[in-house]
């Protein structure tokens, strides 16, 4: 008797106590859910400004990748003409290379859409053609208004017509830069082993530099007198090719610490340079000089 009564008064205490620790416990669901993850925040990114081109009233505009979209340089101040989409595989998330056209259109080359896109001055981007290219690194527009494209990933120099209806491709020359001078002489910077070319209308070509000489090149502009300047990344240099002559540099090192993008205006070079975050116009005696940096806000 007695050891069912100590029995009783046993469990009562241990009832008692479990009551008291489960009023402290949080209310937790019948069956156990795994919690859903915070979401990832990720850090901006530093500008990366890769492309450089500037219109006849000198106005400048700056493809960076990692904006997503296009700066403009005016008046001494720097604004965002388009900010593209956050979000893979729509407008303007990977700007790549912009170009003027000889009306004073703005073109954007956006790898994440694999299209080309005209921006209005309110900063409005409307397609060129809904035709797909692959990776276009480069632009350049003739002066009757024909944009060409260098495609990385296809390997090809494409054209759109003036009228913005046809897409097609002018030559397989592996092309990265691309640049049509005075003359409308169409011009290529190409990764095969005859790394700068000039590209017929009949799609022809004909070698500038037959063997490898840049170690990266990226883009090339041609003055007035027929003198070629090309970028070299890995060279962190500007290389000057006279046709018939063997290239030399430039201008190599500081401030250039990886020139990409290169534009010409009053013949004069400008280069953008996405680590130094620079862009840098070059005087009569062949010096870079910090023109503007892209700093943001």
């Amino acid at each position: 008797m007695q050891r069912e009564i100590w029995l009783k008064h046993y469990c009562q205490i241990v009832f008692l106590i479990l009551c008291s620790v489960s009023v402290n416990l949080p209310a937790r669901p019948l069956f156990a859910q795994t919690p859903a993850p915070a979401p990832v925040v990720s850090p901006r990114l530093p500008f990366y400004p890769l492309d450089v081109a500037i219109n006849q009233s000198g106005s400048v505009y700056i493809a960076d990748r990692n904006l997503p979209g296009v700066w403009q340089y005016s008046d001494s101040t720097l604004t965002k003409l388009i900010q593209g989409s956050v979000r893979f595989r729509e407008p303007l998330n990977a700007s790549r290379c912009v170009a003027v056209g000889p009306k004073g259109e703005v073109y954007v080359g956006d790898t994440s859409t694999c299209r080309i896109y005209e921006i209005d001055p309110s900063g409005k981007a409307t397609v060129v053609i809904d035709k797909r290219v692959g990776t276009p690194t480069d632009l350049a527009v003739a002066a009757d208004g024909t944009i060409y494209v260098a495609d990385l990933e296809l390997r090809s120099l494409f054209r759109i017509s003036r009228d913005h209806q046809s897409l097609d491709v002018v030559a397989q020359v592996n092309p990265r830069g691309v640049f049509v001078d005075s003359q409308n002489t169409v011009w290529v910077v190409s990764q095969n082993a005859e790394q700068l070319l000039t590209v017929g209308q009949d799609g022809s070509v004909t070698k500038i530099i037959d063997h490898r000489v840049f170690e990266f090149p990226h883009q090339v502009v041609v003055d007035q007198a027929g003198v070629a300047y090309v970028t070299d990344g890995y060279r962190k240099a500007i290389w000057k090719v006279v046709t018939g002559k063997e290239p030399a540099i430039f201008f190599e090192g500081a401030p250039l610490d990886n020139p990409v993008g290169i534009a010409i205006h009053e013949n004069r070079l400008i280069v953008v340079d996405p680590r130094a975050q620079r862009v840098f116009r070059f005087n009569e005696a062949g010096q870079p000089e910090e023109w503007f940096s892209i700093s943001g806000e």
